[in-house]
């Protein structure tokens, strides 16, 4: 029994509509119902109702729908009496139902100038000590490039020039598959399975494989919801996904117009609220007005959980604190390109401007970005598990 045939017993005989939430529960139990994930039960319940957007993107399911969309989550058999005909239906453009977001969430706020230049500065000035399994690694180095020059992880011998040799083709092919969702064209049987190998890598890379829900209809559900698309309404969020979001978002660095994500995990999130807290305090600022979805990542390990004094907003499993930081930590790159801070190292020498995760940007031919390990956590992140006390760095910050 696949997916869209139990789906479709629970419809059988049915005239009323059901919540998406009360279909999977009867999906569940079914003989054999908990072999699917609830992310590939959504994702397969909206692809059989063909006015939905969602479901263009899974033609070989829609093609069969027999479903309509109500909106507000509800979902009815077809009517052709009032829906008309189902066949034409199945073949024309999708019809969006009424609460599926059509356009990009509302733009994140951009945060105070004066607070970014700040935390850039104190960032420039403080002192830092690498670490490694607890023991201080090489000299003490002070300001941004020093910083970024001495990004590794998990191990020294995986330096920025290493990282980036690991992960530039990833985010190579990761660039193209978003690309391709961006310019509204549906993944490939092919593509699904090649994001989901890559997801799949970063995830190890960054040692968060244990996830709920992970497959194929996930991964596409992120992927949306970082690039701002229809379908990513139900993505999850945490210190794995984010990581899967920046791979999905790199290849935006140096538009104008959107933005690439940040790795916003415990350990970069930790690092820039432990250096903001101080200079929001003594302004006697509210870190919730001040900074609106910022906030620590629930974490452990090296300095993991830091105290706070100030209320800050809530960050684990949160889209807005995953795109509010990723803000914080591109103002942060757009301060240090203007120079009086020094240049960023690349990974194959020389120096260059600042970009979000710590590499060069991308080349038009070749979106070979530093991986986002390098660049996200090249300053917050990275340094923040190498050392224990991280600062962000556009190119560091998300790593």
């Amino acid at each position: 029994m696949t997916a869209r045939e139990a789906i479709a017993r629970v419809f059988e005989g049915v005239d009323g509509a059901f919540a998406m939430s009360d279909v999977i529960a009867r999906v569940r139990a079914l003989p054999g119902g908990d072999r699917w994930t609830d992310a590939s039960l959504r994702s397969t319940l909206s692809a059989l109702a063909p006015n939905t957007a969602a479901s263009r993107h899974s033609p070989s399911i829609r093609i069969r729908g027999f479903l309509f969309a109500m909106g507000g989550g509800r979902y009815r058999r077809w009517n052709e009496a009032t829906d008309g005909s189902l066949d034409e239906a199945r073949a024309a453009a999708p019809r969006r139902a009424p609460t599926e977001r059509t356009a990009p969430p509302k733009p994140t706020p951009v945060p105070p100038d004066d607070l970014v230049r700040t935390f850039v500065d104190v960032v420039h000035a403080d002192p830092h000590q690498p670490h490694h399994r607890r023991a201080p690694h090489g000299d003490p180095i002070v300001g941004w490039p020093a910083r970024a020059a001495s990004y590794f992880w998990p191990h020294p011998v995986m330096d920025l020039r290493a990282t980036h040799e690991v992960l530039a083709p990833w985010f190579d092919e990761a660039g193209g598959l978003s690309r391709r969702l961006a310019a509204g064209d549906a993944w490939t049987d092919e593509n699904r399975r090649r994001a989901t190998l890559l997801a799949w890598q970063m995830l190890t890379w960054g040692g968060v494989t244990r996830q709920k829900d992970f497959g194929a209809a996930v991964v596409e559900e992120v992927f949306r919801r970082a690039l701002g698309l229809p379908g990513g309404d139900a993505a999850p969020m945490n210190s794995g996904w984010t990581k899967v979001a920046a791979l999905a978002t790199a290849f935006l660095e140096g538009d104008g117009e959107r933005a690439p994500h940040v790795i916003w995990d415990s350990r970069v999130s930790t690092s820039i609220v432990d250096r903001l807290e101080p200079v929001l305090d003594a302004r006697g600022s509210a870190p919730r007005k001040a900074l609106p979805g910022i906030g620590p990542v629930a974490g452990r390990g090296g300095t993991r959980p830091r105290p706070t004094k100030l209320r800050w907003s809530t960050g684990y499993g949160k889209w807005r604190a995953q795109e509010s930081g990723s803000a914080f930590v591109r103002r942060v790159r757009d301060v240090l390109n203007e120079g009086g801070n020094g240049w960023m190292p690349l990974p194959t020498g020389g120096e260059g401007r600042w970009t979000v995760r710590g590499g060069p940007p991308s080349h038009p031919h070749r979106r070979a970005l530093v991986c986002t390990r390098s660049c996200s956590r090249t300053n917050a992140s990275t340094w923040g598990k190498r050392s224990r006390s991280c600062a962000a760095s556009p190119s560091t910050v998300e790593r």
